[in-house]
């Protein structure tokens, strides 16, 4: 199946949103991770990801900065749901206890639509205070950037190149390059 960005857009948020009223609310948790932290350094490192709770006893508009690892969410995982560990990994990992806080009773989910977004075609809900933001380059400047890489499929265009692409289209900085001691 071809890539579709608005359908890959709504993963998330229309489910989460369909569970927040559903009568399983009480007593759900979504997580959701990606599936590789792609490539090319940020701020801080070249690995990280980002990984996301929502859903019952789920710390509310919170952000946990600790270190965990994928195995960190199979072990966290596991202790939700009674289960033991099924190897050596995750039983030493240290599960996301952060991330949770027994004491919220009840969730709520909101979609946050970023304004650039209204400037596609994609189906996004109205939102009367929204305003349609504009991105900082043509389709042609992409074309221009991004000539050569191939895109007929998942993972084939260079990432170190994609990636240098993009930091310059949108950060309009020098891209940072990793420093030895």
């Amino acid at each position: 199946m071809p890539p579709n960005p608005g359908r890959r857009a709504r993963r998330i948020p229309q489910p989460t949103l369909s569970l927040t009223h559903s009568p399983f609310a009480a007593d759900t948790v979504i997580v959701s991770i990606e599936d590789d932290a792609g490539d090319g350094p940020d701020h801080v490192d070249s690995h990280r990801s980002v990984a996301l709770f929502a859903g019952a006893y789920v710390r509310q508009h919170s952000v946990v900065s600790n270190r965990y690892t994928t195995v960190s969410i199979v072990k966290t995982i596991e202790q939700i749901l009674g289960l033991g560990p099924i190897g050596l990994n995750d039983a030493l990992a240290a599960p996301m206890t952060e991330v949770f806080d027994p004491s919220v009773i009840g969730w709520s989910y909101q979609a946050i639509v970023p304004d650039v977004l209204r400037s596609t075609a994609l189906p996004l809900p109205q939102d009367g205070r929204a305003a349609i933001a504009y991105p900082k380059h043509s389709a042609a400047y992409w074309g221009k950037v991004t000539e050569g890489m191939d895109f007929s499929g998942p993972d084939r265009a260079n990432p170190t190149a994609l990636n240098r692409a993009l930091w310059r289209g949108l950060k309009n900085e020098p891209y940072p390059i990793a420093r030895g001691p």
